[in-house]
């Protein structure tokens, strides 16, 4: 959340040159996303805005690209283009990246192991996206995300679940762990002959 004040000077004019220069910040290639999503201030047409504020939200695939675009941002707010504004900032939640890796790599490939064996297609994808398995991997332990109901329109109030794909996907993840309890026991039994 940004925050923009000053007493004569437009905060909607410094604001705008903010939501240009971290909308800049997007990099497809390198995993970051930074999405200007809601923005507020002035009002009334008559009036210079004495204050703006914007939400948003930055996402990014790995831990160099995470402490590269925050500095980044940092340095958009302590600068100001519009004399007289002044602007704060805070971090009001976080997630850290999820990055790839030959852990998770290992289970998607056992899930898609079981995901032939019945029937239901599986294919791997990266996104952009944060749930709770971005802490799972920060902690270096296997964790794929996706594996609840197909639907979509997420965070809105068109969100929907197909009903059927509850039953196949129940299914898929019975079968998943105890396919990765038969892979961990073997393992154990390994270690344990060694």
């Amino acid at each position: 959340m940004l925050r923009i004040k000053g007493s004569k000077p437009s905060a909607i004019l410094e604001m705008a040159d903010k939501i240009i220069s971290l909308e800049s910040l997007n990099n497809f290639e390198d995993g970051v996303t930074v999405n200007v999503g809601t923005v507020k201030g002035g009002v009334g047409p008559n009036t210079v805005p004495e204050y703006a504020a914007a939400s948003v939200d930055i996402r990014f695939a790995t831990e160099k690209e995470e402490n590269d675009t925050i500095r980044k941002i940092e340095d958009i707010c302590n600068f100001s283009n519009t004399q007289g504004t002044k602007t704060k900032y805070k971090f009001f939640s976080f997630r850290p990246p999820m990055e790839q890796n030959k852990k998770n790599k290992q289970l998607f490939n056992l899930i898609k192991k079981e995901s032939d064996k019945l029937h239901i297609k599986v294919t791997e994808e990266y996104r952009y996206g944060v749930s709770d398995a971005n802490f799972i991997s920060k902690m270096k332990t296997a964790v794929v995300d996706g594996m609840g109901p197909i639907g979509d329109d997420d965070h809105s109030k068109r969100e929907y679940m197909i009903k059927s794909s509850f039953k196949e996907k129940a299914a898929l993840l019975a079968s998943s762990i105890l396919s990765s309890w038969r892979y961990l026991s073997a393992s154990d039994n390994e270690t344990t002959a060694q």
